[in-house]
């Protein structure tokens, strides 16, 4: 019994320190490819060249992250471990929303170039956008539920469609936002959230600040 508990209890140990491997490997194979894809643009994002820019085996990126759409897969990742940092504790609802977006948009700001190069690349790749769509209901929802708002039934899917449109409205200021506290895309998400609670949230139930049912 004890020599198994020990064979258990080093496996254990061994699954962790491969997990925390292929992490470090995973973020290694992200920066590379936001590098490569501001430097040579969208479609330059192969598994060989992001293994030859990230210093690794060829056969590690195609096991962690072979292509364009796990790219974006891990880039929305990335962002989203943002928000396990803790959420506001502000009152209002949208003031929450507001925090909960910058800790994505300040996750994301090493990569901004890379960023647009992949928002440039979605043009003519229906499947890229397909999966960036998909990515981006999925990040909106942990958004909206990190700062504690309802996002079930038909108002909550048309309170994430409304934080979906904000944010890729106001994804185009974070990209020629080069300032170092990002005060222009913090200037156009409040001015966004506030035109939102104005305009829809004038409907009941509706509003983006509508609170969590739990």
């Amino acid at each position: 019994m004890a020599k198994r508990a020990k064979s258990a209890a080093a496996r254990t140990r061994a699954a962790r320190r491969s997990k925390a491997s292929d992490a470090a490997l995973a973020a290694r194979i992200l920066e590379a490819a936001m590098a490569l894809a501001a430097e040579e643009g969208w479609r330059a994002l192969t598994a060989e060249a992001m293994a030859e820019r990230a210093g690794i085996p060829v056969e590690d990126v195609v096991r962690l992250c072979p292509d364009r759409a796990a790219v974006l897969k891990a880039l929305a990742a990335h962002a989203d471990a943002a928000l396990a940092s803790g959420t506001s504790e502000r009152d209002e609802p949208r003031d929450r929303i507001f925090d909960a977006v910058m800790k994505r948009f300040d996750a994301l700001q090493p990569y901004r170039k890379g960023i647009a190069a992949a928002l440039k690349g979605q043009i003519g790749d229906p499947r890229g956008a397909f999966m960036a769509a998909c990515a981006l209901r999925r990040s909106m929802t942990k958004t909206l539920e990190a700062a504690g708002v309802d996002t079930g039934g038909l108002f909550g899917a048309l309170r994430v469609k409304g934080l979906s449109a904000i944010y890729l409205d106001v994804m185009r200021s974070f990209i020629e936002d080069d300032s170092a506290d990002l005060g222009k895309t913090m200037a156009a998400l409040d001015k966004r959230l506030k035109f939102a609670d104005r305009i829809v949230g004038a409907i009941s139930g509706l509003g983006l600040g509508a609170k969590s049912a739990a």
